[in-house]
């Protein structure tokens, strides 16, 4: 395989269905142009769906529990103080520590995080360097640490824009009511000028690199997308009834002028690289567009994540990568095993994601070695060492804080690190939780609900863990630490777990603590009432919880509940109304796949369940129920392949599987008749498993 540079660009948020309608209409010529000589699909995300920790899974192929950045925040090596997260947080080499290591040259741009500088072979621009006070008397020297090699700081220092220089040139196309915004009590301005001044000044650092430098492998990331989505996606149209109708019509385009912005710097970009380097424009996860907009955002730790969609997006284009074509079953973690394999660079065992084969015409078998970790050498990384005062960063903090990402810091330094503490902890139960680990996520949880904090009252229940409490919050001093977030996670716990008693006791006190989580109690109590045999109460449960206010999940509900009384029928109408409402759940689909053989409409089922796999790659349930689907079909040979890529995907379902191929192989021995449809289907989207 030949090597060519790789140039990957990162777009925050970025998603689809903006995008589309925007190509449709010639309004991003660039992007569309990548597409037309490349490929194209989903990125799935993770939980929780915090940048930092996203752009760390890229860069390292690995979850945050192994790199180890936790948040939009850090605690000093000092334990003395807080600050916004930094590439110290990361234990986990990137790709570009790597590629140093290996002789290759890297330019890295505007990642998040990667300030204070590593010093790799090539040029890095850290994310410290964008950041300037919107205060016009202040000059906002750039700190030691935000650019390596130090002796091109003064080249790159007057690329910066600062906010104070957006005009009415740069506003008008975008926000074309401006003057009749209130400046006074509306900062949709100075959030417009601050976000634009910060992706300009990232833009001008790449694109003189791209002009002025050697490298093999180059990165940029960009923020532009979902800062504005942020700060505009509830005045996006259709008009959400709770926006009044003179701020909708200022704001209205702001959102898409957003995406024009970024593909005319991706038409600058693509003029500055040669034709035989491999693009990479992706996104960490996609952003609610339509019925899911917060108006309102709750009191939540990084409450704005709320806003994000499961999936981002994902286009390459280069010579070795397929043209005009969709891949599916992508992930963040596959980028960075990916851009090692392009280098002809062995993938390391312990990194989670996988080489996205998929996307090239020819490709080499991967190769593998234990861990990059355990390889001694020069990797370029930084030296852990503590520079508080260097690394004190007061500006990013509040806009972290304007962004809801983070609380106002407490001035109590006391307090304001032991919240930062309880912050990463959960986040890093929430990224067990949400790789299936629920012992390690709930030992997790319970110490910060139990150990850190003695002087709350409790009342015991029978059964483990048996500590429940009484109010709302710990209080230690003047600290105040809400632990309802904690409690939902261990509800969602106890109940994959199926421990249904110990569901009920935590759904019970969530009840008597707070009753703005009550619409989400009702999925958790419906499920406690099924395993209970009530389950007619718990299908009036959620048909309460419908008409109060309908939406996708509670239609799934309602189908899931159908399904086991076998109302098939009303079943596959309550998975209809849930896909209308979003159409990219794989979970929906697999549910509907599965009504759908019942009812006996085969062909649609296997559509179905062709689609979630689509959407989800390694999903075992779907393709368990496509090979239902194919062998009552007749495709027998398929149905077989998707029965183990089930069984090889999750052992715990190897039994039923087993049997369903044993059933399959007697029928092998019979003269059948193939539906070539499904089979051509099936075959074209099918998913090898790969050991090692």
């Amino acid at each position: 395989m030949k090597q060519n540079k790789v140039l990957l660009i990162g777009w925050d948020a970025a998603d689809w269905e903006i995008i589309w309608p925007l190509i449709a209409k010639g309004e991003m010529p660039a992007l569309k142009n990548l597409i037309s000589r490349g490929v194209y699909g989903n990125m799935s995300t993770m939980n929780p769906p915090y940048s930092p920790m996203l752009w760390s899974s890229v860069a390292t192929g690995k979850t945050p529990d192994k790199h180890g950045v936790l948040g939009f925040i850090e605690l000093m090596p000092n334990k003395k103080g807080i600050r916004p997260v930094t590439a110290n947080s990361r234990k986990a080499k990137a790709v570009w520590n790597i590629l140093h290591h290996k002789g290759f040259k890297s330019n890295l741009v505007g990642w998040w995080p990667s300030f204070p500088a590593e010093p790799i072979n090539g040029v890095v621009v850290t994310d410290k360097f964008q950041k300037v006070s919107k205060d016009p008397e202040k000059k906002s020297p750039m700190l030691k640490g935000t650019v390596h090699p130090e002796a091109i700081l003064n080249d790159l220092e007057d690329l910066r824009m600062f906010p104070q220089e957006i005009t009415e040139a740069h506003i008008l196309p975008c926000i074309p009511k401006a003057s009749e915004i209130d400046q006074e009590n509306d900062k949709g301005l100075s959030s417009f000028a601050r976000i634009l001044a910060e992706n300009t000044s990232v833009h001008a650092a790449a694109t003189n690199l791209l002009r002025t430098t050697e490298w093999d492998f180059m990165a940029v990331y960009y923020d532009l997308i979902d800062h504005f989505c942020h700060s505009f996606m509830k005045f996006h149209p259709p008009k959400l009834s709770a926006v009044p109708q003179h701020l909708f019509e200022i704001y209205k385009d702001a959102v898409i002028s957003a995406y024009k912005i970024q593909d005319m710097m991706l038409e600058r970009t693509m003029q500055l690289v040669d034709d035989d380097t491999t693009v990479i424009v992706m996104s960490d996860h996609g952003f609610e567009s339509g019925y899911k907009r917060i108006m309102k955002m709750p009191k939540y730790p990084a409450a704005p994540a709320l806003e994000h969609r499961q999936f981002g997006i994902f286009v390459a284009a280069g010579t070795n990568i397929k043209q005009n074509e969709k891949v599916f079953g992508l992930s963040l973690i596959d980028i960075a095993p990916t851009v090692l394999h392009m280098f002809n660079l062995p993938i390391g065992n312990d990194m989670d994601g996988k080489v996205a084969l998929d996307i090239f015409k020819k490709s080499n078998k991967p190769t593998y070695i234990d861990s990059w970790e355990k390889i001694e050498g020069d990797f370029g990384e930084l030296e852990k060492i503590d520079e508080p005062n260097t690394l004190d960063d007061e500006e990013t903090l509040k806009q972290l804080v304007e962004l809801g990402y983070i609380e106002k810091p407490d001035e109590n330094i006391e307090i304001a690190i032991l919240k930062t503490k309880c912050d990463l902890k959960h986040n890093l139960a929430r990224v067990l939780l949400g790789k299936k680990d629920f012992e390690s996520a709930k030992d997790i949880l319970l110490e910060l609900i139990q150990e850190k904090y003695p002087t709350y009252q409790e009342q015991d229940f029978e059964g483990e863990n048996a500590k429940i409490l009484k109010k709302q919050e710990y209080k230690i001093g003047d600290a105040v630490i809400d632990v309802i977030p904690y409690y939902m996670d261990l509800l969602t716990i106890a109940l994959n777990q199926e421990q249904f008693r110990k569901a009920e006791e935590y759904l019970h006190q969530l009840r008597t603590l707070d009753k703005r989580f009550e619409i989400n109690t009702y999925f958790s109590e419906a499920k406690i009432l099924v395993h209970k045999g009530k389950i007619h109460k718990a299908l009036k449960l959620l048909q309460i919880a419908k008409d109060r206010k309908p939406n996708a999940e509670v239609w799934y509900q309602i189908g899931k509940i159908h399904a086991q009384l076998q109302q098939f029928q009303e079943a596959k109408e309550s998975f209809e109304k849930a896909l209308e409402f979003e159409i990219d759940r794989a979970k929906f689909h697999q549910a509907m796949a599965a009504v759908l053989i019942r009812l006996g409409e085969y062909e649609e089922a296997a559509e179905h369940a062709l689609t979630a796999i689509e959407l989800v790659k390694y999903y075992p349930e779907a393709h368990y129920v496509l090979g239902e689907a194919l062998e009552k079909l007749g495709d027998l040979e398929n149905a077989k392949i998707a029965y183990e890529t089930a069984s090889k995907l999750k052992p715990v379902e190897h039994e039923r599987a087993e049997k369903a191929i044993e059933n399959i192989d007697e029928k092998l021995t019979q003269p059948v008749k193939l539906i070539d449809k499904a089979d051509y289907k099936y075959r074209r989207n099918q998913v090898v498993i790969v050991s090692g």
